[in-house]
């Protein structure tokens, strides 16, 4: 069994924190997908349903159709760093 790694990457609201909004997701070897605007689930990302909104995110935009079909999540993690805040989520496949 292999694992897939998606990373979501957040435009973070320091502001406002219910403003922060999932803009991208990457992952290695495949170019980046920019979320549509009603897709960003903008909302404070620091609560208890955060790590499934993320997982979501990263199954519905990170991975391909078959991936998608047979993807287990598996954990998500944040990476909220200054430059470039995140979730970094792995599917077993």
């Amino acid at each position: 069994m292999s694992t897939a790694t998606v990373f979501v990457h957040l435009d973070y609201d320091v502001w406002d924190h219910r403003e922060t909004e999932a803009i991208r997701v990457s992952r290695h070897g495949r170019a980046d997908v920019y979320l549509p605007q009603g897709q960003r689930a903008t909302g404070q990302w620091d609560d208890a349903n955060t790590a499934a909104v993320t997982g979501a995110i990263a199954h519905r935009f990170g991975l391909d159709d078959e991936e998608r079909s047979r993807g287990v999540f598996v954990e998500a993690a944040a990476a909220i760093e200054q430059n470039d805040p995140r979730w970094i989520v792995t599917f077993a496949l």
